[in-house]
């Protein structure tokens, strides 16, 4: 019985180390996937203009990010929870998709559990490699989805600035 616990705890530890370390290629994706030419022109200022008040964005300008709710939008300005920003100071004004980034964080999540979970099982250990793959799977789903959730890392750009 000891012997199947130590095992466990092995091989939690390896998912754990693993996990651990695949942090930092996880952000330089999301950062990478930021870059992409996604963005609507410059000349789209209309599509902020037509979000309705109330709509929570994420508004980036001066090198500053903030998360609000649109207050007033106009030819030359967005107003965000009391903030007036001119649009020449704006850089990017994007809307969250959270339910999209916490699927997407699950999927991949789920992915790479299942995929480690069937490398790390071992002959002789306790349950089946398809066992082994779906816990793998649900850990790693569950912290996946955690992880897109509070990332939002799948943000549909609004308006992008063409400096």
């Amino acid at each position: 019985m000891t012997d199947t616990i130590a095992a466990m705890l092995k091989r939690l530890f390896f998912l754990l180390v693993v996990f651990a370390l695949s942090g930092p290629f996880v952000v330089r994706a999301q950062s990478a996937a930021q870059k992409l030419p996604d963005a609507p022109t410059a000349s789209d200022w209309q599509h902020v203009q037509a979000l309705s008040v109330g709509t929570e964005v994420y508004v980036q300008a001066n090198a500053v990010r903030l998360r609000c709710d649109l207050v007033n939008v106009s030819a030359d300005s967005v107003t965000c929870n009391g903030l007036l920003l001119q649009r020449s100071k704006v850089e990017a004004v994007k809307r969250p998709r959270r339910l999209l980034s916490t699927l997407a964080g699950a999927a991949i999540g789920v992915a790479t559990g299942v995929a480690i979970g069937a490398a790390v099982y071992r002959r002789g250990d306790q349950g089946t490699r398809g066992q082994t793959a779906a816990g793998g799977g649900i850990l790693f789903g569950s912290i996946g989805a955690v992880v897109g959730y509070f990332t939002d890392f799948t943000r549909a750009t609004v308006y992008r600035s063409s400096r």
